[in-house]
């Protein structure tokens, strides 16, 4: 995760921006989600310290599905080359319902209805009221 965060946080400084090195603006979403990724790999790190200093021996986590955690991460490094190729609406309209599915939400209604209402979401706060252009 802090290597996919490192890559977003990286890979931001290619979108260009009215104010280098700024926060805000069309960097800021890339920048946001690498911060969360960093702060929750850190987070994992710390907990499996602590874990092994207190009981000599690491906690283990259980995945009964490691096939979709696999694709899971293959879908999140594979979004900004899609962003790249096919803009934002597209590729995530495509990757987002597929993501659901990976995860284990297998609703066709309810996939289509939350993906299109996080595109809704994102053009209305965004686009519209941030001013921010999505690539």
């Amino acid at each position: 995760m802090l290597a996919v965060a490192s890559w977003f946080w990286i890979d931001s400084y290619s979108i260009e921006t009215r104010a280098p090195g700024s926060l805000s603006g069309p960097v800021a979403f890339p920048r946001g989600v690498a911060a969360m990724l960093a702060v929750c790999s850190v987070l994992f790190v710390w907990r499996t310290v602590v874990a092994r200093i207190r009981t000599g021996h690491a906690r283990e986590i259980p995945v009964e599905r490691p096939a979709s955690v696999l694709l899971s991460m293959v879908l999140v490094v594979l979004y900004p080359l899609l962003l790249e190729w096919l803009g934002y609406y597209v590729a995530t309209g495509v990757w987002l319902p597929v993501l659901l599915w990976v995860s284990g939400y297998r609703r066709p209604v309810g996939i289509a209805l939350a993906s299109l209402a996080f595109l809704a979401f994102t053009k209305v706060v965004f686009q519209q009221a941030l001013g921010t252009p999505l690539p």
